[in-house]
């Protein structure tokens, strides 16, 4: 499967949340909530680190799915790998935490996103959003 430099970096990871916040990571050194304007904003730190083996059960599942291998095959590359951290409290009050969900970002380029969604339990993609972008450039007329 192809895959941008530093995919499996933690600089360029973002960690999205069961409710659907986002945390951005900072220099490797944790994540902290990505606040509406972007990131270099409320510095409280979230201590995850995405390692490469994660990152490469992630792909090698993606890559076994043939809808990823056409957008692979059509020019797309891996931009990022986003897990879904999963915080579960059970009945005597112990918390485990979870990243059994990641979303792939496949890019082709400024125009072409896709949102590949991984359910590592299961072995599998289960969604696929693409996002296609039409620029119509009327100023030189």
């Amino acid at each position: 499967m192809k895959q941008a430099s530093g995919a499996s970096d933690t600089n360029n990871t973002i960690v999205t949340n069961t409710n659907g916040a986002e945390w951005w990571s900072y220099g490797g050194t944790g994540f902290e909530p990505r606040p509406a304007g972007g990131p270099g904003r409320n510095r409280g730190c979230y201590p995850v680190e995405v390692s490469d083996e994660y990152v490469q059960k992630v792909t090698a599942i993606a890559d076994n799915d043939s809808d990823v291998q056409n957008l692979l095959a059509a020019g797309y590359n891996i931009t990022s790998v986003r897990p879904i951290i999963k915080n579960v409290i059970d009945a005597n009050g112990y918390l485990t935490t979870r990243a059994t969900t990641a979303v792939l970002v496949l890019q082709k380029d400024s125009n072409n996103i896709a949102r590949v969604t991984v359910d590592i339990d299961q072995g599998k993609v289960t969604q696929i959003v693409t996002l296609t972008r039409t620029v119509i450039d009327k100023s030189s007329s």
